[in-house]
């Protein structure tokens, strides 16, 4: 299993973040990587599931996604199954007009032997990848519309 965790200050307050980040939609064109997402009902609710589709370095890996625990708007926590299993959790922490945000993900190896191979090309860009979605989220959050976003 590795973990990687990645923290941001995003200067809107936590509701308007925590709704984007339970948006599949809205998360698909900020997650490096992810290529496609279906069979998504909204809102999310514990136990919501949907598939997605994510290319890394050539290589596509798909699964499920499924919605562990919603505290909304201060704590988000998912896993996927698939060819790669892994748990997100978003942890949310007002301060002042903003957001301190923080993303631990932990992941296994993927179930085939070629992916396993090729994730140890991956896994020292995770970080980075992590990194780069929580810059684009902070961007979109922080120049859209103080009207809702959903």
């Amino acid at each position: 299993m590795t973990t990687i965790s990645q923290s941001i200050v995003i200067n809107v307050l936590p509701e308007k973040v925590f709704d984007v980040i339970t948006d599949p939609y809205l998360v698909l064109p900020l997650l490096p990587g992810l290529r496609s997402i279906s069979h998504v009902k909204l809102p999310l609710t514990v136990g919501s599931t949907h598939r997605w589709q994510y290319q890394l370095l050539g290589i596509t890996f798909r699964g499920s996604w499924t919605v562990d625990v919603l505290r909304p708007p201060l704590y988000y926590a998912a896993s996927t199954k698939g060819e790669v299993d892994s748990r997100w959790v978003y942890t949310l922490v007002p301060k002042e007009t903003a957001t301190y945000l923080t993303l631990e993900i932990t992941f296994g190896p993927p179930d085939s032997v070629l992916k396993r191979y090729a994730l140890g090309f991956i896994e020292p860009h995770t970080g980075k990848l992590a990194e780069a979605y929580l810059h684009s989220l902070k961007g979109f959050v922080e120049e859209s519309p103080k009207k809702d976003l959903a």
